[in-house]
């Protein structure tokens, strides 16, 4: 949602224009999808090494790959950059499922209902938080056309924009507990 912002801040000059500008935000909302999907691959991986299973993982990584190859060739004729983009955010989401579905089907995952309820409640905080972003990015879309300090001081508006109406939202549905935060912070620490 804050693509445009992003790029404006930290690109846009005489050399980078408002055009590329937007070329450029519309490849990033695209990668952007897909970048969940990278997250849930990086989570899932272990439970095949863990049971020494490498060749699983690869060879579907093979299979997303291809399928990235493939989708790159036919998408950028249509769409130019933000084709390869979507190829991308594609495979990165073939990837995931297919090693939960092979990992589900072995039987090594379960997902409780206790996880799905917080999946969702997360999901409406995400959907809080980019309507708060876009409408904070409306009110503020003339301060992306200043000097790069405005421009600066705008996006770290949004950025704070967006972090406080996602905690609020996480807190006001409740989804973990003051104990399950503790518990993270030490686990960190």
């Amino acid at each position: 949602l804050i693509a445009a912002p992003i790029l404006t801040t930290l690109f846009q000059s005489e050399a980078f224009s408002a055009a590329d500008v937007q070329a450029s935000a519309a490849a990033l909302m695209v990668y952007a999808v897909g970048l969940p999907a990278y997250v849930i691959s990086k989570t899932l991986t272990p439970g095949f090494f863990a049971r020494k299973d490498t060749k699983t993982p690869v060879r579907i990584a093979v299979v997303s790959l291809v399928i990235n190859t493939v989708l790159n060739i036919v998408l950028i004729q249509y769409f130019a950059h933000v084709g390869l983009a979507i190829a991308t955010a594609i495979a990165a989401w073939v990837n995931a499922i297919i090693l939960y579905i092979v990992l589900k089907k072995r039987g090594h995952i379960t997902l409780e209902k206790q996880t799905i309820a917080r999946l969702i409640k997360c999901i409406v905080s995400t959907a809080v938080m980019g309507t708060a972003v876009y409408y904070t990015s409306a009110a503020l879309s003339h301060f992306f056309q200043q000097e790069s300090m405005l421009r600066i001081a705008a996006l770290g508006g949004l950025i704070i924009c967006g972090v406080v109406s996602y905690i609020v939202a996480i807190a006001v549905m409740r989804t973990f507990s003051l104990s399950d935060i503790k518990g993270f912070i030490r686990s960190k620490a």
